[in-house]
C-alpha cells in the first residue's frame, strides 16, 4: 500500500479489457466458419454458460452459509450517482448483505449476456459475438471480487472498486472523515491553602474592610458638611431679606418727616 507522498504502483489492465482487442484481430484474420469450426464454437458457448452458472451457484451457497455480520462491523456504502443523479443513497450493510447484493448483480449480468447473445446469433448467425461471449463470460466471472473471495480465498476490501472502461480499478470512495473532537479539559486538582496563606488572606480581608469603613465615614462627613452649607445659605438669605425690609422702612420714615417739616 503506497504511503502518502509516494507514487502508486502501476497496475496492469485486466485481461477482460485486453481480450476483446486480441479476439478482434484473430477473428479478422481467421474465418472459423469457413474452417468448419461453427459447431465447435456453439458447443463451447453452451459449455461455458453451464460452467459459469455452476460457479455462480457455488458462490451463492458459500455466501448463504456465511454467518450474519461475522466481522461485527457494517460496511459504509457511498451513494451511487448516475448522470449526476443519485441512483442509490448512501447506506450501511453487513458483509453478507453486501455480498448477496453483488451476487445478484453478477447473476443478472450473466443471464442478460446469455439471452442477448442467443437472440443475436439466432437472427444473424454470426460467430464473432458468439466467440466473444464464450471468452469474455468466464474472464469477467473470474475477475469478480466474489469469485476471488469465495473460490480463491483471497481477501478483498469492501465496498468493491468499480472498474473503469480502461480496465484499471477505481479507488473506492473513502468514507467521510469525522471532524476531530476537541480534547476535554483536564479537571483541575483542588488547591490546598496552607495556614500562612490563610493568615495572609484574613489580613488582606481586614485591610479591605477597614478601607471600606473609612470611605463610608468620609462620605457621611461630606454629606453633613453639605447639609450645613445649605442651612447657612438659607440663614444669610433670610437676614438679607429682613435687612432690606428694615432699610426700606427707615427710608419711608425719613421721607415722611421731611414732608411734615416742609408743611410747617
Amino acid at each position: 500500500m503506497a504511503q502518502a507522498g509516494e507514487t502508486p504502483a502501476f497496475q496492469m489492465p485486466q485481461l477482460s479489457k485486453v481480450a476483446p482487442l486480441i479476439l478482434m484481430i484473430t477473428l479478422n484474420k481467421f474465418d472459423f466458419d469457413k474452417m468448419g469450426y461453427r459447431q465447435y464454437c456453439e458447443f463451447a458457448f453452451i459449455g461455458v454458460q453451464i460452467g459459469c452458472w455452476i460457479v455462480l451457484m457455488m458462490i451463492s451457497k458459500k455466501i448463504n452459509e456465511k454467518p450474519d455480520n461475522a466481522s461485527g462491523t457494517k460496511i459504509k456504502i457511498p451513494a451511487e450517482m448516475v448522470m449526476g443523479n443519485e441512483a442509490k443513497p448512501a447506506r450501511e450493510m453487513t458483509e453478507k448483505e453486501y455480498d448477496l447484493e453483488k451476487f445478484s448483480e453478477a447473476r443478472t449480468q450473466q443471464l442478460m449476456g446469455g439471452v442477448i447473445l442467443c437472440a443475436v446469433y439466432y437472427n444473424w448467425q454470426s460467430l464473432m459475438p458468439l466467440i466473444f461471449q464464450t471468452v469474455m463470460a468466464p474472464l469477467n466471472l473470474t475477475e469478480n471480487p466474489l469469485f476471488l473471495i469465495y473460490m480463491l480465498k483471497k481477501e478483498q476490501a469492501r465496498p468493491f472498486p468499480k472498474a473503469n472502461p480502461f480496465g484499471l480499478p477505481e479507488t473506492p470512495a473513502a468514507p467521510a472523515a469525522e471532524e476531530p473532537q476537541p480534547p476535554l479539559p483536564e479537571p483541575e486538582e483542588p488547591k490546598t491553602i496552607e495556614s500562612s496563606d490563610a493568615a495572609a488572606l484574613a489580613a488582606e480581608l481586614e485591610r479591605k474592610t477597614a478601607e471600606l469603613a473609612s470611605v463610608k465615614a468620609e462620605l457621611a462627613s461630606v454629606k453633613q458638611s453639605s447639609a450645613g452649607d445649605d442651612a447657612l445659605s438659607d440663614t444669610s438669605d433670610t437676614v438679607m431679606v429682613e435687612g432690606e425690609g428694615g432699610a426700606s422702612g427707615l427710608r419711608k420714615t425719613a421721607a415722611g418727616q421731611k414732608k411734615g417739616a416742609g408743611g410747617e
